[in-house]
């Protein structure tokens, strides 16, 4: 029974894996600096402002390919979590101004812009708050702030997928950008707070509270 019930949790968990370290090394392309790896749609964004741009699309990959470890049982428990999770943390941060800059003037105009700049402010907020409770000892908000900062973190792959669909279902690449940089944030923020929410409402174990 007990394998019954977390399969699709540990199924969950490897398809955001796989997809978290496949957008991350395509993302690590712009490090070739060439501009023609770019979208041409999209082109003038690194060429406008190459520095924050490519602050951006280096650390945020590097903040998935942290992240995403740092949900595992066996990670929470050694060293790694910590050093790991201060460079995540680092990544988040400074990424997430980079975006900030980069939204303003992004080729698609302030309809996509403001979409990422809300982004990077709940993204910077959330990375903060789960690391500032991490340092206060206060685990339980401290796991609850991180899922939340993954969760916007991940919006480099739902923003992918949004495009992928939209490219292959025919649509125009402008409104489908658009639409992408508002629902990449809204829906995985949907989908973690329902995910809180249902770990929030789980009964405590009888040991834990005998323990307390």
């Amino acid at each position: 029974m007990q394998g019954t019930r977390t399969w699709p949790k540990t199924l969950g968990f490897w398809t955001i894996a796989v997809l978290a370290v496949l957008v991350s090394l395509i993302s690590f392309r712009f490090l070739s600096f060439n501009p023609v790896v770019l979208t041409e749609a999209l082109r003038a964004n690194l060429l406008d402002h190459p520095i924050p741009f490519y602050v951006h699309t280096t650390l945020a990959p590097l903040a998935l390919l942290l992240g995403i470890w740092q949900f595992l049982p066996k990670s929470r428990r050694s060293p790694y979590h910590r050093w790991a999770g201060r460079a995540y943390v680092l990544s988040c941060l400074v990424s997430a101004v980079a975006g900030f800059f980069v939204a303003f003037t992004t080729a698609m105009g302030m309809a996509a812009g403001w979409g990422f700049v809300i982004l990077a402010v709940l993204w910077f907020g959330a990375t903060l708050m789960g690391y500032l409770k991490g340092r206060a000892r206060d685990l339980v908000a401290h796991r609850r702030w991180m899922m939340r900062s993954f969760a916007l973190t991940c919006a480099a792959i739902t923003l992918r997928l949004i495009l992928a669909i939209g490219d292959a279902s025919g649509f125009d690449f402008q409104p489908t950008y658009i639409f992408a940089a508002w629902a990449c944030w809204i829906i995985n923020l949907s989908i973690i707070e329902l995910l809180i929410r249902r770990i929030d409402a789980r009964p405590i174990p009888a040991q834990a509270i005998a323990s307390a």
